[in-house]
């Protein structure tokens, strides 16, 4: 077995969290931010509109370009702060967002920032957003939704609301944190597992999900993301880590040379699904990392929770605030579990 993560000051396995493809302690990605470091630096010094700005960027976004067959791409520092980059560089043009209820914090603390009016549709009931898109006509609107739900591993009817925002004239806006390296034939994500074309739809992406590392970035139509790369928040007043850009350049490179990766997860996690569902335990999405564990009750999804920590499984017990079923236990599956350890946690929901 190979050598356990460090929990809550315990030797724990981690079958929560994020690194869906396992390279966060990959030696190759290690090298490449030290390489990044002793070239660059520690720190940029700058934002990207002082002298923040070197070919590293323009390498990380050449690559998600192509990544994701889009016209151009963005990085920037982290993810977090994508709904607040979006929702500012669209207010010129734009003034309602309708969006899903339970959309990542980030989002809804972008629309306050930029002063949005916010109609929110009941989670992934599209008839409902429909409903609000006739009964509050605007013009320009933004629809908002994630891609793969971080909490319970849902996966939204992409390709439905994708054909609402064209109906409407509403530019459409993916918080993919969850769902980008991971889900889709190319690993592009959601719209690209719902069958949406790059072009109609903004896609917000995480590093640190499936890659395990870290930033946050932009894909879509090229005079969209000149805003959203032009905007004070992305290049006036936040600077980037290089070295960690030098880990992301080297993980995508990565998961384009080994595709079996992302095969192993999918393995692992139908593997991890197999053995809770002939436990009579349901679990939500089949197409994705996120294991969605689906208890009787809250007390029962701790109960669980407790009963895997003693055979040295960590998968700990929240309430999340944007997740109002609490009888909901979050997994994940990782590529990078050994045989030995995916035995175990077969061996501790077969003894729940």
């Amino acid at each position: 077995m190979k050598k356990p993560q460090i929990v809550l000051t315990e030797q724990k396995i981690s079958f929560a969290g994020n690194d869906y493809l396992g390279l966060s302690r990959d030696e190759r990605l290690i090298e490449a931010l030290y390489q990044s470091a002793k070239e660059y630096g520690i720190s940029p010094t700058s934002s990207r509109w002082g002298l923040g700005w070197n070919t590293i960027f323009e390498e990380m976004e050449k690559n998600l370009t192509e990544f994701f067959g889009t016209e151009d791409a963005t990085f920037f520092g982290i993810a977090f702060i994508g709904g607040l980059i979006y929702f500012s560089a669209m207010r010129e043009k734009h003034d309602t967002v309708f969006c899903d209820a339970t959309c990542h914090v980030n989002l809804f603390k972008g629309m306050s920032a930029a002063g949005y009016t916010v109609h929110k549709y009941r989670h992934l009931d599209v008839a409902h957003l429909e409903e609000l898109l006739e009964t509050h006509a605007v013009k320009n609107p933004i629809i908002a939704t994630d891609g793969l739900w971080g909490i319970s591993g849902e996966i939204p009817p992409i390709l439905e609301i994708s054909n609402l925002a064209k109906k409407y004239n509403a530019e459409l806006l993916i918080d993919d944190a969850h769902g980008v390296f991971g889900v889709g034939c190319r690993g592009r994500g959601v719209a690209e597992h719902c069958g949406i074309k790059p072009e109609d739809a903004t896609i917000l992406g995480s590093m640190s999900k499936a890659l395990g590392c870290n930033g946050g970035f932009l894909v879509g139509r090229e005079e969209l993301v000149d805003l959203f790369r032009s905007n004070e928040v992305t290049s006036g007043t936040s600077a980037s880590a290089v070295p960690i850009i030098g880990a992301c350049v080297k993980a995508m490179q990565i998961i384009k040379d080994e595709p079996e990766l992302k095969d192993n997860l999918y393995k692992n996690a139908k593997r991890m699904r197999v053995a809770l569902n002939s436990k009579g335990i349901s679990t939500v999405d089949e197409n994705s990392p996120i294991i969605g564990m689906v208890l009787k009750d809250e007390f029962e999804a701790a109960k669980l929770s407790e009963h895997l920590y003693k055979y040295d499984i960590a998968i700990p017990y929240f309430k999340y605030a944007s997740e109002p079923r609490h009888e909901l236990l979050r997994g994940i599956a990782k590529s990078c579990y050994t045989e030995q350890e995916l035995l175990l946690f077969e061996k501790a929901i077969k003894e729940f």
